[in-house]
């Protein structure tokens, strides 16, 4: 039965082609396109692709009917059986109420929509229809595009529109409103003659102009694949992965999130799932003491004992060289680590993270802001990009979402630069052979360490792990903690920097490594069956 209605429904857009494909261009200009009747089909608005074009709205098509009044006869004798026959094939399709008291005969000229869902019953008669010569005229079968779909991905990233005015609210939709708007219409058109009537046959058309498009890094199966590890094991958080060679994100994901074709529903909730939390700030926990070691290295306090202790994160060890630091030299080496700024990859609502000034920090402070429960603040975006440093030997870059502009015209262009709030330091302060040595200090993390739940099978990874005191409480009296896991891999040649946050998750060895461990081994799967 599902083939024969796929067929009947394959047969029926054949036989209208939905209304066939011309040249965009030739209707888009000239005499001809101020002399036609359009039904739009479609949002006038440009995609925002992945880095290989695909698509990351999960835009979904909805097959309807509709009345081209310019197309049917108006008056008697014509209009009863025109009316008998358009009920005929109507037949159990349900017609929305108000459309069908809207007459040709009464001086309608716009078209409008007679059904505008068809399920495949209905497709299947409407075929049955067309196939024996009982179609009206006048009466299209069109699809209607909507947007945002069940599958749409990076709903933080990509953002929505205002289904009121088509203008972009929130993320990339909202940064590149302008870019993406389009000035000409898709839909079906009639063109007519000077005095609105049709063209002789062949004047129904599809037009379907050129679209602008916002190409990012982002790549849909590696989305994909952190939204479904997420929505089984995450439910406040983000992941974070970047390519760990040219600094490009992969998947940006944060939980809890939102439907883009109805964000009015959750306004009130609790949970927050408008915010992008890969780039809210929180405490770093003993991810900070990535920094401590770094900079404890490259000022000659830190050998292989202070190495080991990395993994096992002790924090005595991190306690004495944070104190032998003093805070100006440690939140020095932070801040040039870029910790404390935004990292600036155009999307709104980037929070900043904290620093604090070392002027105010005291002996107690120093001491807990050295094993990362002090007055500091990062976010999960800040804390990949330190990582990518490392990989580059402490020569810092910039992270990269936005790959190129694609205009309607088929043009490409690059991004104009984000406001660069924070210029990259020319130097980290790490030098080549300081980042080697902390980067051998995080591989032993997941062998012997806290991490060893972050280990991926079959290939050595890297990282730390992170519980960071909030200073809440939860419901059964105990203290509420952030988990959190930092990474790379494989561990001797980084192909992958991934960070995984779980808000109010506990322990990140028990909580966070794991997320890893599953997003890792995805990536790993997905290079094996020809993924990024």
């Amino acid at each position: 039965m599902v083939f024969l209605v796929s067929m009947a429904t394959a047969g029926l857009v054949g036989r209208l082609a939905w209304l066939g494909t011309v040249d965009s261009w030739a209707l888009a200009r000239g005499a001809a396109l101020e002399r036609r009747v359009l039904l739009p089909t479609a949002p006038p608005r440009g995609e925002v692709l992945d880095r290989l074009g695909r698509p990351l709205s999960g835009t979904t098509y909805v097959p309807a009917l509709a009345v081209i009044p310019v197309l049917t006869p108006v008056a008697e004798p014509e209009i009863g059986p025109w009316l008998d026959s358009l009920r005929q094939v109507l037949g159990t399709a349900p017609p929305d109420p108000a459309a069908l008291s809207r007459r040709p005969d009464r001086g309608e000229r716009e078209p409008w929509v007679l059904v505008p869902r068809l399920d495949a019953a209905a497709l299947a008669r409407l075929a049955r229809a067309a196939a024996e010569g009982r179609w009206p005229p006048g009466l299209v079968l069109v699809r209607f595009a909507q947007r945002y779909g069940d599958g749409s991905l990076a709903r933080h990233v990509v953002g929505y529109v205002n289904p009121a005015d088509g203008r972009g609210v929130a993320g990339l939709e909202a940064v590149y409103d302008n870019w993406l708007r389009a000035r000409d219409l898709e839909g079906v058109a009639v063109l007519t003659d000077a005095t609105g009537r049709p063209l002789p046959a062949g004047s129904l058309r599809y037009v379907a102009p050129g679209r602008a498009a916002l190409v990012t890094t982002l790549d849909r199966d590696v989305q994909a694949l952190v939204e479904r590890i997420m929505d089984t094991r995450v439910t406040r958080g983000a992941v974070v992965v970047v390519d760990a060679g040219s600094g490009d994100v992969l998947a940006l994901a944060s939980r809890p999130h939102f439907d883009p074709r109805h964000p009015a529903d959750v306004l009130d909730r609790a949970d927050a799932p408008f915010v992008n939390r890969a780039l809210a700030a929180y405490p770093p926990g003993s991810v900070f003491k990535l920094v401590v070691l770094a900079a404890a290295r490259a000022e000659g306090l830190a050998g292989e004992e202070e190495a080991r202790a990395l993994a096992r994160s002790v924090n005595p060890v991190f306690v004495r060289l944070g104190l032998e630091l003093g805070a100006g030299r440690l939140l020095e080496y932070a801040r040039r680590l870029g910790l404390g700024e935004p990292v600036g990859l155009g999307l709104p609502g980037e929070a900043r993270g904290f620093l604090p000034d070392p002027a105010g920090v005291q002996q107690g402070e120093l001491a807990n802001l050295a094993i990362g429960q002090g007055p500091v603040l990062v976010t999960p975006l800040q804390v990949a990009r330190l990582l990518f440093w490392l990989v580059r030997g402490g020569s810092p870059a910039p992270l990269r979402l936005v790959k190129e502009l694609w205009s309607a015209d088929g043009i490409v262009y690059p991004p104009a630069p984000a406001p660069a709030e924070f210029p990259l330091p020319r130097q980290s302060g790490i030098r080549a052979e300081v980042a080697r040595w902390v980067r051998r200090a995080l591989e032993a993390g997941p062998r012997i360490g806290t991490g060893t739940r972050a280990q991926p099978a079959g290939i050595r990874a890297a990282g730390k792990t992170g519980t960071a005191e909030t200073g809440r409480r939860l419901p059964d009296g105990r203290a509420e903690t952030h988990a959190w896991f930092a990474g790379y891999l494989p561990a001797g040649t980084p192909r992958y920097i991934v960070v995984v946050l779980v808000e109010g998750g506990g322990s990140g060895g028990l909580v966070a490594a794991p997320v890893f461990r599953a997003v890792a081994e995805g990536l790993l799967a997905l290079e094996r069956t020809g993924g990024p």
